[in-house]
Parts: C-alpha cells; structure tokens; sequence
C-alpha cells in the first residue's frame, strides 16, 4: 500500500517539477525502447511526450529480444491480436489472471513478439496509441532499457550484450560484473529476478546522465 501511495504523490508532483528537471536535458525528442512500463515513468517525470509506443505495456524476455534484433522492421508491422489462448505464454498469463488484457502480435521475417499491453481497457485503445506513438520513434536518439524478469535468463543477458546499442541499460538482481550496463537492484540479491523496477524507477540510475548519453554519443 505504501509503494502505490508513494507512485501516487510521484505522478502529481511530476506536474509541479517536470518543467525544472527538463531544463537539465539536452534534449527532449530521444526515444526509451523498455521491455516493461519503465520508459513511461521517465517521459512523466519530466513531463515529455511519449516518444516510444512502449508505454504501458510488456514484453517476455525472449520475445523482447527478438524485437530488439529488428527493431525497426518490427516498427513498421502492423500490430495484431490474439486471444490469451492463442498466447505462447498462455500458463504465465493465466496464472497472473490477465484474463481480457489484450495481447499484441508482431510478425516480422518469420518471427513472432507478443505484447502484453497490461494498462489498457481495449484492443482498440492499444492499438491507436501503439500505432501513434511509433510515428514518433527517433532511431536517432535511442535508449534501450531491460530488465531481468519476465523469464529472463543468463543467455539472453549474453544476447542483449550483443545488440548493437551505443546507449543501453539492463537492470539485474545480481552483480555481472562482466557487462558495465547493468545495474544491480539491491533490494532483488537473492531473489530470482527484478520484482519491479517501476515504482523506483530512478533509484540506481542518474537520469539526467542517462538521457543526456543518448546525444553525447551522436
């Protein structure tokens, strides 16, 4: 109760401070891919447009990164839906009871991701904002977040090292020191995964150096 009522009081007081925290960016137009909700909470917080359809929503671990590896291609499929049944990831979805969330499909060059868009009421919904807000991805200004959950595992850390990303960040519930762009929850050593990284969504990270990356790079 006390984490929902923190995210709560967050959410209002991003209207009062996103103004001030902007001005520490270089810029407003970068895109955040993430595999969970996380991007959200960033555009939020400093009050910008949801640059990225990755809003409210996510992914399993592997079928993220196979939308990753042709990210672009991927953009530029049209987004379909399938029932909970229909989901390769049927067992998990039932057990979680997200029974009625809609479940995207994307097929690209043989390969199918799903999407799990667990904060909207309709296929319909999700389908329009998904669809809108891929219009204004900046393959450009690109910051790929990830996160060890979701049936993430070790071998797809090692794929997600390989992906071509100058700008990329994988949060993770134990130390890999081989890998500078993971960062250890804390609170998760001795679990099996990230539990959220949603309501602390920038308590490892600095964000203004994060973001401002993205076009030191370019």
């Amino acid at each position: 109760m006390f984490s929902i009522v923190k995210v709560f009081i967050r959410e209002k007081l991003n209207f009062v401070f996103a103004g001030r925290r902007r001005k520490k960016l270089i810029g407003t137009d970068f895109t955040i891919i993430s595999n969970n909700c996380w991007g959200g909470h960033v555009y939020r917080f400093f009050g910008i447009a949801y640059n990225s359809p990755t809003i409210g929503l996510f992914f399993f671990a592997e079928d993220y990164i196979m939308f990753l590896r042709e990210l672009e291609g991927f953009l530029n499929i049209e987004l379909e839906f399938i029932s909970r049944k229909e989901s390769k990831h049927s067992e998990v979805l039932m057990n979680k009871e997200y029974e009625g969330v809609p479940i995207g499909k994307l097929c690209y060059k043989g390969n199918t991701v799903e999407i799990v868009f667990l904060h909207y009421r309709s296929e319909k919904e999700a389908y329009e904002k998904w669809t809108r807000r891929v219009k204004r991805v900046n393959l450009n200004r690109l910051l790929i977040k990830n996160s060890y959950q979701n049936k993430c595992t070790e071998e797809i850390l090692e794929q997600f090292a390989m992906l071509p990303f100058k700008n990329k960040i994988f949060f993770v519930h134990k130390p890999f020191i081989e890998y500078d762009f993971t960062v250890v929850y804390r609170e998760c050593i001795g679990k099996d995964f990230v539990l959220n990284d949603t309501n602390n969504f920038r308590k490892y990270v600095n964000l203004n150096k994060l973001i401002n990356s993205v076009y030191d790079c370019c």
